[in-house]
């Protein structure tokens, strides 16, 4: 027998309530609800309509309750079904869509309307906040509806509903929750997540849950339908079962990932209570599947069949205790099967549902309508406004259903790999994207330089200091230099070693190796000892040009030109003849390597010209540009610099030695009047803000480049993201100038370079879907050094061009709508780390060598924004301070951890394998940095304050120092007391004192009105209890008005 609920009585949350409304508070402006519309094809009465709605009102126990803190209070409600004449569907649909993007009424959780769109057609509106009602009760409240006001139009009386208790339904939840099932489900759960690795999506951001959406919807026809129904016989399931196989085909081949997790929407009634009781049940859990290139699609769907089973099994485990216990994202797009009974009559009328929300959405949710009706199959695509436009919502959409069509009409062998997502006017868009012809003149380095020595011999071409060098000067220099290297057997496909600080020596010494012919291997002076003596081991260059001060120990048997002493006098001071073309090498970089040792990427003079004339063009340089030079010699970026300069007839303006960032470079740009700089992110984070007029070009690259970075240094001049491995020559693409710091794209291919967004499959992927970048073309270089196996793997055919060859990235990439490529991630554990490329193997390799190291795992953290560090884990019996002086003499500065933290174990998950994601962050007091600003200062003493840390600094995250929504909601308010307005949401996307300071805005204090506190008032639930018992309930009573973020 069902539970009666008594008026004023206070009932607890269950903990899908309890997640829903937690939920609501993070967004509180925008109600998170469910709504549908049932279209009647018939007359309607709209008295008795509204008389109807009453009765069965009053029959679904969850309408009559107000939710308060920690519960609801039951409360007798009679919903009014307002009748509206507004003559047309599509004034009714409009009419909707307005109000599902306002409030719900003051303290009502329901909102109900009859509308005429024709004498012969009405629309019953139904809105429900989702604490009190899920996509499952939908269906029992229209049926029960249909069944009174069809008793009511024959003159009868209705008879007596089936609807369940929600009292009922609350003892049931709190059983399960106390039960060993539950328990036994939560094992299930994160074993389940144990190592579950980043989940792909079909955006690349993240958002807060709302209601409001992006539709796209389509209703297959007749003949795709029973094409789908065959397909689903034929593979042994449902429709349902196989578009869900579809939509993971389909998010992997998008996303490029060979494991996809999507969310399964799940009604989590369990219970023949729970199957009658309208209320908030449902639940979104987990759906963990393989798809491989490989993969069949009937291999797919049987593993579809094999986890939806287990799933259900477990489906009343809350998503919501999931979230608190598995770090980072859970799932990607939602997939919602919509196979409720909607068979209904009214008065004989035949009735049709049509869903307006199906809940919040907190990146894209696939509501399919499998057919099971008898309307058809029908997909909607449902899109978070801020992370989907509706033409990409649209584009998903039409692949979707060419992918759907591929699988109806192919067998079950069709492998996920061979889906074919684009169509012929998408190719032909990639193909003009990923190009950028011009044509530029073949030439090298040398050609380059010396034309601009025949042109404006007289112009500066170096400063450095007091000292400048003009171009027939420079020459001069470096052609004794090269002609004495030339003497020694420097030439084409030969190395030069070159270790010399920045200074007008280090420039004689790399031009005059570029005019012999040979490439050069720069050797930072301030490697660790061992590493350079790795790298003149593996090139082996019979000559080294250094210096003194550099330090460096040169190999055996190789000649050595000290650049203190040497003269060059009684040498030619022409220009030397060499074989060089092109295609010789012309510098050898080493760069991190996976296996432990560092690896040489040999760059040829071939992609330099058309490298060149992009810089020209897209950065503006003219001939009275002054560029500086501040990247080590040992780093691509200086090569980005130099032929800046010289292939344009600009100064090239050197950085005095023991300049990395801070003051003193931004007084140096200032005082040097550059116009041209290349800083990496994390040095330009450190420069004051200060006039710098002279600077025109500002690139940027060599890591992600933060949002705040964009806002404070693109104004007033061209700021420009660069993009370019190490096996490219210097840069393959550039973004536009930046505007927005919400838009940081890496660009546009550089002349005569092709870029392709590839699967695994080596298929040209779609606009907006990620893919490995490919790079082709003259830039590309001509493999590792000394490592032919490595060079073959990286180094691959290209499918476009008979002969051609591709370099692989590793980086995942997408194309943005305007044709320029966005960067996602690596694909592998590669890292940036102040702009320099690291393989974390690498460095566990050189700690794992110590012999008090059990174990060694390194992570590149972002525990605060914008500050990646290297954390290493290890176990044994050494101590942080010894390894890392251990790790000093293998390693660059760069790559040495900037923590380490030793472990009696490694974290491992469930199948035995190194838990990455339980790796603790390392502790440490913040060292964030001082706030520069009023508001700084302020949002960091309440951050301090809120959290309860002695300081918080202005680079510092909320939730990285302990913070969370309710945290959050506090964080609001007190800033607010303060005479800042701030939201939760802005918490949850600025996150640090810096970011929110850029948000925020002053609150205004406005005057609440209300009455005086003087009055009739109402009897709460104490006080009728009081008067049960006879006890006295007049006196005193205190009113205030609070203000809530």
């Amino acid at each position: 027998m069902a539970t009666v609920l008594v008026p004023g009585s206070f009932l607890p949350l269950s903990a899908a309530q309890s997640g829903m409304w937690h939920a609501q508070r993070i967004t509180p402006g925008d109600p998170i609800h469910i709504a549908q519309y049932i279209e009647i094809s018939g007359p309607v009465d709209p008295v008795l309509f509204a008389s109807a709605v009453r009765l069965a009102a009053r029959e679904v126990d969850a309408i009559h309750v107000r939710i308060v803190e920690g519960g609801q209070i039951v409360e007798e409600r009679e919903p009014a079904c307002p009748f509206l004449d507004l003559g047309d569907e599509r004034t009714a649909l409009a009419w909707m869509r307005a109000q599902l993007a306002s409030p719900l009424g003051e303290d009502s959780l329901l909102a109900t309307a009859l509308l005429r769109v024709a004498d012969d057609r009405y629309l019953w509106y139904l809105r429900c906040h989702h604490v009190i009602m899920d996509g499952y009760s939908g269906p029992m409240i229209a049926q029960r509806l249909a069944e009174v006001y069809t008793a009511l139009a024959e003159g009868r009386d209705p008879e007596p509903g089936g609807l369940g208790s929600l009292a009922t339904l609350l003892e049931e939840d709190a059983a399960y929750r106390a039960s060993g099932r539950f328990e036994a489900d939560r094992r299930h759960w994160l074993g389940k997540l144990a190592d579950l690795p980043a989940v792909p999506a079909l955006s690349s951001g993240t958002a807060v849950a709302t209601s409001r959406f992006h539709r796209w919807s389509a209703r297959l026809g007749e003949r795709d339908a029973a094409a789908l129904t065959e397909a689903a016989l034929s593979h042994g399931t449902a429709v349902s079962g196989l578009m869900i196989a579809a939509v993971a085909a389909f998010v992997g081949r998008l996303t490029g990932a060979q494991e996809v997790v999507l969310g399964l929407a799940v009604t989590a009634r369990t219970t023949p209570a729970a199957r009658r009781t309208p209320g908030m049940v449902s639940n979104v859990l987990p759906l963990r599947l393989a798809v491989r290139p490989q993969t069949t699609f009937g291999e797919l769907v049987g593993q579809v069949t094999r986890e939806v089973g287990r799933l259900l099994v477990h489906q009343r485990y809350r998503y919501e205790d999931l979230r608190r216990e598995v770090r980072g994202r859970l799932f990607g797009p939602v997939v919602n099967i919509m196979r409720f009974d909607y068979d209904l009559k009214f008065a004989g009328h035949a009735a049709t549902a049509h869903p307006l929300s199906t809940g919040p959405i907190e990146d894209l949710s696939i509501n399919l309508y499998d057919g099971s009706d008898g309307r058809g199959v029908r997909i909607d695509f449902d899109g978070h406004p801020e992370l989907y436009g509706e033409a990409e919502l649209a584009d998903h959409h039409d692949r979707f259903l060419r992918c759907l069509t591929q699988i109806a009409q192919a067998g079950p062998d069709l492998r996920v790999g061979a889906i074919e997502l684009l169509d012929e006017a998408e190719r032909a868009l990639l193909g003009d994207w990923g190009g950028a012809p011009r044509g530029v003149p073949g030439g090298t380095a040398v050609t380059l330089f010396e034309e601009q020595v025949r042109r404006r011999p007289e112009a500066v071409a170096v400063v450095a200091g007091d000292t400048e060098v003009t171009y027939a000067e420079l020459n001069v220099r470096a052609n004794r230099l090269a002609h004495h290297l030339i003497a020694r057997g420097a030439g084409p496909d030969r190395y030069v070693g070159l270790s010399v600080p920045r200074s007008l020596d280090m420039v004689v010494a790399f031009l005059a190796i570029l005019k012999s012919g040979a490439a050069y291997l720069p050797l930072d002076p301030d490697y660790p000892r061992d590493r350079l003596a790795v790298m003149l081991a593996d090139a082996a260059p019979p000559i080294v040009v250094t210096c003194a001060a550099a330090g460096l120990l040169p190999p055996p048997g190789a000649e050595v030109v000290m650049m203190d002493t040497w003269t060059g006098d009684g040498l030619p001071d022409s220009d030397p003849v060499t074989a060089l073309l092109p295609g010789h090498p012309a510098y050898v970089v080493f760069t991190s390597g996976s296996t432990g040792l560092p690896k040489g990427v040999l760059v040829t003079h071939a992609g330099l010209p058309g490298y060149a004339r992009t810089e020209i063009d897209r950065y503006a340089v003219t001939e009275d540009s002054r560029v500086l030079q501040f990247a080590s010699i040992g780093f691509d970026g200086a090569v980005l610099e130099w032929l800046m300069a010289f292939s344009s007839g600009a100064a090239l303006v050197l950085a005095p030695a023991g300049i990395y960032g801070g003051e003193p470079l931004g007084r140096f740009l200032a005082e040097a009047r550059v116009t041209h700089a290349f800083v990496t992110p994390a040095a330009l984070a450190t420069i004051p803000e200060r006039p710098l007029p002279d600077l025109r070009t500002l690139l940027v690259g060599g890591e992600v480049c933060r949002p705040e970075l964009v806002r404070r240094w693109s104004a007033g001049r061209r700021m420009i993201n660069v993009y370019g491995p190490t096996e490219t020559t210097v840069v393959v693409a550039t973004s536009d100038p930046l505007t927005s710091p919400d838009d940081t794209p890496i660009g546009r291919p550089v002349y005569d370079t092709r870029l392709h967004v590839l699967d695994p499959g080596l298929r040209a992927v779609p606009p907006g879907a990620a893919g490995e970048l490919y790079v082709a073309g003259p830039s590309v270089a001509r493999g590792y050094l000394n490592r032919p196996g490595l060079t073959s793997e990286r180094f691959v055919a290209d499918p476009s061009q008979v002969g051609g060859r591709m370099y692989r990235t590793g980086d995942l990439v997408r194309w943005g709508a305007d044709g320029q490529l966005q960067y996602l991630d690596r694909a592998d554990r590669q890292v940036k780390v102040r702009g320099f490329r690291i393989e974390l193997g690498e460095i566990e390799s050189v700690l794992a060598d110590h012999p008090g190291v059990g174990q060694a795992a390194v992570l590149a953290r972002d525990d605060q924004p914008g500050d990646r560090r290297l954390v290493a884990y290890v176990t044994g019996t050494a101590d942080a301070d010894e390894l890392r002086r251990h790790a000093r003499l293998a390693l660059p500065d760069y790559m040495v951890p900037a923590a380490i933290v030793v472990l009696e174990a490694m974290p491992l998950t469930a199948n035995g394998k190194l838990d990455r994601r339980a790796l603790p962050a390392p502790e440490r007091e913040t060292s964030g940095r001082e706030p520069a600003t009023d508001r700084e200062r302020l949002l960091c003493g309440l951050f301090a304050e809120v959290l309860g840390v002695e300081r918080a600094g202005a680079d510092d995250g909320f939730f990285d120092l302990g913070g969370d929504s309710i945290l959050a909601i506090q964080l609001v308010a007190r800033a607010r007391e303060a005479g800042l307005g701030l939201t939760p949401k802005h918490v949850f996307q600025h996150r640090s004192p810096e970011a929110l300071a850029l948000v925020a805005h002053e609150a205004v204090e406005t005057a609440v009105t209300g009455d005086d506190g003087i009055g009739p008032l109402p009897v709460t639930p104490i006080m009728a209890w009081l008067a049960e018992r006879g006890g006295p309930i007049g006196g005193f009573s205190q009113t205030v008005v609070l203000r809530v973020p």
